[in-house]
């Protein structure tokens, strides 16, 4: 990526992080305008050709967390946070991005419940996650942010792509 593209991804994450850990919110003002920072990015420094993988990744990126958001499983800020990822990064950063994204939200995931003292009540009632997935025999009162597991996600999805340059 360009160090122009860089440099949008790296405020845009940051912002993500913060609001998301501070307000439990991320502005359309982040995921938008990074998205459309990094569209006309590509557009100037590459023409035509550098926006349509941009586009893709966008689009790319809002179908991929459409349906965990859905089912309530995630927010809106998140699906918008991944396809500006992909707007910067391109279809195949995308889908790395939120594969790694996923990864860093389950290690995250495990702190949280320990922190509300429900991980080995999860452990227990694993099966019956397993078996009915669209329910939850634990009820939380309590979020946990997923825009940092998909700026981590991205941030390792970027160093891997500069060391197999």
């Amino acid at each position: 990526m360009h160090i122009w593209l860089n440099s949008i991804f790296a405020m845009a994450a940051a912002w993500a992080v913060y609001s998301d850990f501070k307000h439990h919110r991320i502005s359309n003002y982040v995921t938008f305008g990074a998205a459309g920072l990094a569209l006309v990015g590509r557009s100037l420094l590459g023409g035509w050709g550098s926006l349509l993988p941009g586009l893709e990744g966008w689009l790319l990126g809002l179908a991929i967390f459409i349906i965990p958001f859905a089912l309530g499983w995630m927010g809106a800020a998140d699906v918008k946070l991944l396809a500006a990822f992909g707007a910067l990064g391109g279809v195949s950063f995308v889908y790395q991005t939120a594969l790694l994204g996923c990864v860093a939200g389950g290690v995250m995931s495990v702190f949280y419940l320990f922190r509300e003292q429900k991980l080995s009540d999860t452990f227990r009632f694993f099966c019956v996650f397993i078996a009915h997935p669209f329910s939850s025999a634990l009820r939380t009162s309590r979020r946990m942010p997923f825009g940092p597991a998909l700026a981590a996600g991205a941030a390792v999805s970027m160093v891997l792509a500069r060391a197999a340059l």
